[in-house]
């Protein structure tokens, strides 16, 4: 494989080129690690949607670096099926869904992909939800739950006369708050002062196809409302 990368330094003279050849065994060493990452990610993903690999109908390869032959045979080891390509251009198909994503995010429609049959679905890339005692991590909204998502959760009162509760919100997909990316916390206050349990709290959490994380919790006693803004992180909790 002859590998060129123009202008990775530039001398008097001009930008210089790298030319590298690379025989197929040293950029298969090279490459399986990422191949074997990357096929773990695959049976997550198979597990997640709650199927086997034996219920697939197709494997669909795109990217310029499913042209290894070492990633179509790792595929193939996986499923027990030879991937298919249905003509399909690698390069090409990751282009266009760039292009697509783009043409949703800006709102701008091109005539030349109003042909094209479409349909993108984001996902919330990790678990939402909220501490509890102990350390504790309620998950609200699910991992790959499609866009918009939310989910209710309601709460009481645990003291006596109690005025106010404290929400922590999180996002991640462990069992426990110290596991997890904080987004924010709120607090509800102005609570009836009455006997533990008798006041209820029901907290919403919704997340809009902008991305952006909105709770609110509203006192069913008095109806109070109080609400709180914060943008999920697309990247691992952590990061």
């Amino acid at each position: 494989t002859r590998i060129r990368v123009d202008a990775v330094a530039h001398v008097e003279g001009g930008p210089l080129d790298l030319v590298y050849l690379i025989e197929r065994p040293l950029l298969e060493r090279l490459a399986f690690p990422f191949i074997q990452g990357t096929m773990e990610l695959m049976a997550t993903a198979v597990s997640m949607a709650g199927l086997t690999a034996d219920q697939l109908d197709h494997v669909l390869l795109v990217g310029g670096s499913s042209r290894l032959p070492l990633v179509s045979s790792a595929v193939q080891a996986a499923v027990q099926r030879t991937p298919r390509r249905f003509d399909v251009d690698p390069d090409l198909a990751v282009c266009i869904g760039a292009a697509l994503e783009a043409q949703r995010v800006t709102g701008r429609r091109s005539s030349a992909m109003h042909h094209l049959p479409t349909q993108l679905v984001d996902i919330v890339p990790h678990a939402i939800g909220l501490a509890t005692a102990g350390g504790g991590y309620d998950k609200v909204i699910p991992k790959n739950s499609p866009l918009p998502a939310g989910g209710r959760r309601t709460y009481t009162t645990w003291r006596h006369e109690q005025e106010e509760m404290r929400f922590v919100v999180l996002q991640g997909d462990g069992t426990r708050a110290d596991e997890c990316a904080r987004l924010g916390d709120f607090r509800v206050d102005g609570l009836p002062k009455k006997p533990a349990g008798d006041v209820v709290v029901e907290l919403l959490l919704e997340v809009g196809a902008d991305g952006l994380l909105r709770a609110s919790a509203r006192d069913l006693t008095t109806n109070q409302v109080r609400q709180y803004r914060a943008r999920i992180q697309d990247g691992s909790p952590g990061e």
